[in-house]
C-alpha cells in the first residue's frame, strides 16, 4: 500500500504517546544543568564573548579578550543579552536559550510534517519521537552552541518556501526572508544549504511549478534580498565599527577559509559518510523504514532536496564538524516517519545495537577524554552496566509494543541520562573552571593584570566577570616570565611550572593541569 493511502491509527487520550516527547526535551536538559556547567572551549569562549560585548556596551562587533571575534555574527550573543536585560547577568540563561531553540526545533519540526502531508495524523506525532529520541539530538540540546538556534531558522525558512509553493507567496516568501536573515545572522550562510536545492529545483516537488518559474524566482530573489537586507543591517555597520582586519576576517577568512584548507577541523571528503548514521542513531539501525521508503510525494521529494545536496556540499567543504549535520535532522526524521513510523516494527535481531549504542558513546567519553586522576574504575564499570541493562529491557519491552516509536527514544534518552551520569562527575573536575576563574577575579580585584601562554579562548572571563583582557606570551616564556617592564603580575600556564614561579593555584585541566603564578 502507498504511503499516503496508508490507515490512520485513532487518536489515542492518553498523554505519554502524544506529548510524552516534551519530557525527553526537557530531561537532557534538567540533567546537563545538574550535572554539568558550561565546559571548554566552545561554550566558556561564546559566554565569553557575550560576556565581553555586554560590560563594553558594545552590540556591532563581537570581542574576545579585547579583540573583535569574526568567527560568529552576533544574533546568539544578542538572545544571551535579552536575557540578562530581563534578569541580570546570570549563568542559568544562556544555557536555556539553546535548549528553548531545540523545543522550538520540534514544534517546527511537527508543523512541516502537517504541512508537507495535510491528511496525515500520524507522522507528525511519530516525527516528534524520533528526533527528540535521537542520540546526537538529545546530547547537544543542553549545550551552549549555535547550531539549535540555526536549527529552527532552517525549519522556519523552510515551512516558508512550502508555503510559498502552495499558494501562499505573500506570506511564505516573508517567512523564508525572516528566517534566512536570522539565520545568517545565527551563523553566517550555512542557514542556505538546506534550502537553495528545493528552492531552485522547485518544478520537482511542485505539481504544475514549472510553468510558473517567472513568478516564483521573482518571489525567491525578492526573499533572498530581504534577508541579505536583514543581514546587512547588521554586517555593514559592524565591518565599519570593526576596521579593515575585522572586515577581511569576515568577508574572506571565515567563508573562504572554511571551503579550503580549513584553519580547523579539516578532514576528508568521506567524513560525514561515516558520521551520518552516527548522527542518526537508533534510527539508522531500522532496515525496515530505509527498505520501505518511497519518493512518490511531493513532500518526501522536498525534503530529499533540502538533504542530500546539504550533506554534498558539507562534504566538500574543507572544516568539518559533526555538529554541522544538526539541521539536517529533524528533516531526516520527518522523512523515517513518513516511511513507517510506528508502522513498521523494530526487527528483533538489531535489538542488541539499540542496547550497545548509549553504551558505545559512554565507552568512547572514557577512552577519549583524558583524565588526570587515577582512581577506582568500578563505578564508570557499573554505571555502563546500569545503562545496558535499562537499554535491554528497555529493547524487549520494545519487541512487545504495538507503537515501538515512543518506547526506543525513551529507552535511548534513558540510557544517555544514566551515561551522563556516571561520566559527568568524574570529569567536572577537569572541565569545570569556575575555581581558576573566581581565582583570577580576586587577582584582579586586587589590582594584578594576567598574562596567558598561548592562545587563550576565554575559557575564564565569564565564568570570573574578568573585565580585563589577558596579555598572551608563547609557551616558552614561563622560563623568564615577568619581563623587564612587563606590567602583568599573574601567569597562566598549563603543565608543570617553572620551579622558580610562585604557584598560587592549581587544578587539573582537560588531562593535564592548569596553574596560576604570581611574580617571585
Amino acid at each position: 500500500m502507498p504511503v499516503s493511502e496508508r490507515p490512520q491509527p485513532a487518536s489515542a487520550p492518553t498523554f505519554w504517546p502524544h506529548y510524552g516527547w516534551l519530557l525527553l526535551w526537557l530531561a537532557p536538559v534538567v540533567t546537563g544543568f545538574l550535572l554539568r556547567g558550561p565546559w571548554p572551549i566552545d561554550e566558556t569562549r561564546y559566554l565569553a564573548v557575550a560576556w565581553e560585548m555586554w560590560q563594553r556596551g558594545e552590540w556591532l562587533v563581537p570581542y574576545l579578550n579585547g579583540e573583535p571575534y569574526s568567527h560568529k555574527p552576533p544574533l546568539l550573543f544578542w538572545s544571551f543579552h535579552l536575557g540578562w536585560w530581563l534578569f541580570g547577568v546570570n549563568d542559568w540563561w544562556p544555557r536555556l536559550v539553546p535548549a528553548l531553540a531545540g523545543l522550538g526545533c520540534l514544534l517546527f519540526t511537527r508543523q512541516l510534517a502537517r504541512q508537507l502531508w495535510p491528511g496525515d495524523l500520524q507522522t507528525p506525532r511519530t516525527a516528534s519521537w524520533l528526533l527528540a529520541g535521537s542520540l546526537y539530538w538529545a546530547a547537544f540540546t543542553p549545550l551552549v552552541m549555535f547550531d539549535m538556534l540555526l536549527t529552527a531558522c532552517v525549519l522556519l525558512a523552510l515551512l516558508g518556501l512550502w508555503r510559498a509553493g502552495q499558494g501562499h507567496h505573500g506570506g511564505g516568501w516573508v517567512m523564508l526572508a525572516l528566517a534566512g536573515g536570522l539565520g545568517a545572522l545565527v551563523k553566517g550562510p550555512f542557514v542556505a544549504l538546506p534550502v537553495f536545492a528545493p528552492a531552485l529545483l522547485f518544478f520537482a516537488w511542485r505539481p504544475g511549478g514549472g510553468r510558473e518559474w517567472p513568478r516564483w524566482f521573482a518571489g525567491l530573489a525578492l526573499a533572498a534580498l530581504g534577508a541579505a537586507a536583514l543581514l546587512a543591517a547588521w554586517l555593514i555597520p559592524a565591518l565599519a565599527a570593526g576596521g579593515p582586519e575585522y572586515s577581511k576576517a569576515v568577508l574572506w577568512g571565515q567563508v573562504a577559509g572554511r571551503v579550503s584548507e580549513s584553519f580547523a577541523h579539516a578532514r576528508p571528503v568521506w567524513w560525514y559518510l561515516v558520521w551520518a548514521p552516527v548522527l542518526l542513531l537508533p534510527w539508522s539501525l531500522w532496515p525496515g523504514v530505509w527498505r520501505r521508503h518511497v519518493f512518490s510525494d511531493p513532500g518526501t521529494r522536498f525534503l530529499w532536496l533540502a538533504v542530500l545536496p546539504s550533506v554534498l556540499l558539507l562534504s566538500l567543504v574543507s572544516g568539518k564538524q559533526p555538529h554541522y549535520l544538526l539541521p539536517l535532522l529533524p528533516l531526516l526524521a520527518l522523512l523515517v516517519a513518513r516511511a513507517g513510523g510506528s508502522g513498521v516494527r523494530w526487527p528483533a535481531l538489531p535489538l542488541w545495537l539499540l542496547a550497545l549504542a548509549p553504551a558505545g558513546w559512554l565507552l568512547a567519553w572514557l577512552l577519549a577524554v583524558p583524565l588526570t586522576r587515577t582512581g577506582p574504575y568500578a563505578l564508570p564499570v557499573l554505571w555502563a552496566a546500569l545503562v545496558l541493562l535499562v537499554l535491554i529491557v528497555g529493547a524487549l519491552i520494545t519487541r512487545r509494543a504495538a507503537a515501538p516509536v515512543p518506547w526506543i527514544a525513551t529507552t535511548v534518552v534513558l540510557g544517555l541520562l544514566l551515561a551522563e551520569a556516571g561520566v559527568f562527575p568524574r570529569l567536572r573536575p577537569d572541565y569545570d573552571l569556575r575555581p581558576a576563574a573566581q581565582k583570577l577575579a580576586e587577582l584582579e580585584r586586587a589590582g594584578l593584570r594576567a598574562t596567558h601562554l598561548g592562545k587563550y579562548h576565554g575559557q575564564y572571563h565569564f565564568a570570573g566577570r574578568l573585565r580585563q583582557p589577558f596579555q598572551i606570551a608563547a609557551r616558552h616564556r614561563a622560563a623568564d616570565w615577568p619581563a623587564a617592564g612587563d606590567p602583568t603580575r599573574v601567569l597562566i600556564g598549563y603543565g608543570e611550572p617553572p620551579p622558580r614561579l610562585r604557584v598560587v593555584f592549581r587544578q587539573p585541566y582537560r588531562g593535564d593541569q592548569l596553574w596560576i603564578a604570581q611574580a617571585p
